[in-house]
């Protein structure tokens, strides 16, 4: 077999492998514990819904903490938006 039919064999191999090949798709996400008051629960929700983050876990008492994961291409706007509405934001993996 010359070099041509080594090329054709391994991009037919290649080809097989990644037709018969489970592609899993993970997104790197800010991890992060959001403390706000009750009455800017609402405020925080929206903007994490808005940076098309998931809520983890959401306890609310005298200050309400949201346990995110925020895409890291929307963090930026995400943490702008929030700013006003936080009483601290910190991030974690």
């Amino acid at each position: 077999m010359g070099v041509g039919g080594l090329i054709q064999a391994y991009k037919t191999a290649a080809q097989m492998v990644l037709q018969k090949t489970n592609i899993i798709e993970k997104s790197v996400t800010y991890n992060c514990t959001v403390e706000c008051t009750y009455e800017n629960l609402s405020h925080v929700l929206k903007y994490i819904k808005l940076a098309k983050g998931t809520v983890q876990k959401n306890e609310q008492a005298e200050t309400c903490t949201i346990v995110c994961r925020i895409p890291v291409l929307h963090v930026s706007s995400f943490l702008h938006d929030i700013s006003l509405n936080i009483l601290s934001i910190q991030q974690h993996e």
